[in-house]
């Protein structure tokens, strides 16, 4: 006697739960992709909103009243039409021929700046300086043109800091920032001085 073989077919409530199973998982793919979490189609493939940065934040920036200026490298690398600078530490050292009077002062009067004064026209080798209850003080130099030029510290010596400003702009006003930095990045006792460059 001759044994037949047996075909196993699946019961229909095994092939409705397969197909149940299936649309899940197709649904699941469809919301993915159309949510951008996931592309099905291509593993390099990428969208314009996958390549820009995005932020949560609601503060104002610290360069309100400028441009953003053109696309820079890292680096504050010198550029055709963009500006560079920075700020050479003296170490404290404030020359006597400066004015000291009517310094501009932080709103927690942590930092009292001397020179340069507010709306003057500076060029390169003119001297920042006052003084200071933090062991250093920040500072950013901006231009109408490129936006940040210059940044760093200043180390505040006795009291006092200071520094001689070296800069190219093709930017005709601007403004100096200078400010306490906590551990954590975030600025305080800032001031603004507007400027004009020569």
């Amino acid at each position: 006697m001759k044994k037949s073989k047996k075909i196993y077919t699946p019961s229909k409530k095994k092939v409705l739960i397969t197909l149940a199973v299936l649309a899940m998982v197709s649904g699941l793919l469809f919301a993915l992709k159309s949510k951008n979490v996931i592309n099905v189609y291509s593993k390099n493939s990428s969208t314009a909103e996958d390549d820009e940065a995005k932020t949560t934040s609601n503060a104002a920036t610290a360069q309100a009243d400028f441009t953003d200026g053109v696309d820079r490298e890292p680096g504050n690398s010198l550029g055709e039409e963009e500006g560079s600078g920075e700020i050479a530490d003296n170490n404290g050292t404030i020359d006597s021929s400066t004015d000291t009077s009517n310094p501009v002062v932080s709103s927690t009067g942590e930092i009292k700046l001397f020179s340069p004064k507010k709306d003057i026209s500076i060029s390169s080798g003119h001297t920042v300086s006052g003084t200071s209850t933090l062991f250093s003080v920040s500072y950013r130099l901006i231009d109408n043109v490129s936006g940040i030029i210059a940044s760093g510290n200043l180390n505040v010596v006795n009291g006092k800091f200071s520094g001689k400003v070296n800069f190219t702009t093709n930017g005709t006003e601007g403004r100096l920032d200078i400010f306490g930095t906590r551990v954590d990045g975030t600025e305080f006792s800032n001031i603004e001085i507007p400027l004009r460059f020569k």
